[in-house]
């Protein structure tokens, strides 16, 4: 039973036990249409979380929020919204562009060679990431981070990303 995670900050972040926590014994796929929609949800409200960062890192269930889209390359490929917080804070380097906007989706197939990076503006309005450094590093900064929190995230009791919305200040609208 996980009680708490420890943040890059070092930070003891504590977490709450699953009500009735059952182990489920397969992950279903996110249908296309789900998939697009958390997206949209996330990418919209990317820079009302950067502004929201004390508060998505004080409490756990907000911090495991899945991201609920998949993203980056191995075996971190839901990620949760803590993740995106501390990448965006604390590897600045890998996780913002060459224009200055964080990246919000890592996409990417070893077997053909293809990658990319999406980044966000404060409008809303998505855009080709001008990345700053070789994609791989940008993965592996990523799921350096986000392999910390897998298994709080299956384990810990965790909100939804519009529920999480719904209870932070939104300083930006986007809809």
């Amino acid at each position: 039973m996980i009680n708490s995670i420890i943040l890059l900050n070092g930070h003891k972040l504590r977490c709450y036990p699953k009500q009735n926590y059952v182990q489920p014994k397969y992950y279903r796929p996110l249908n296309r249409e789900t998939i697009r929609a958390n997206k949209r949800l996330f990418y919209t409200n990317v820079f009302n979380f950067i502004l929201n960062t004390d508060e998505i890192l004080n409490d756990s269930r907000y911090f495991l929020a899945s991201a609920g889209y998949y993203t980056s390359i191995g075996s971190t490929v839901i990620p949760c919204l803590g993740t995106f917080i501390e990448w965006w804070k604390y590897c600045k380097r890998y996780s913002w562009d060459a224009d200055n906007l964080p990246i919000w989706a890592i996409s990417g197939n070893p077997m053909t060679g293809s990658s990319g990076c999406a980044t966000v503006d404060m409008n809303g309005i998505l855009h080709s990431a001008k990345l700053q450094h070789r994609f791989i590093e940008i993965v592996k900064s990523f799921n350096n981070i986000s392999n910390r929190y897998i298994a709080a995230q299956k384990e810990c009791e965790i909100y939804p990303l519009d529920y999480v919305l719904a209870r932070l200040l939104i300083k930006i609208n986007n809809h």
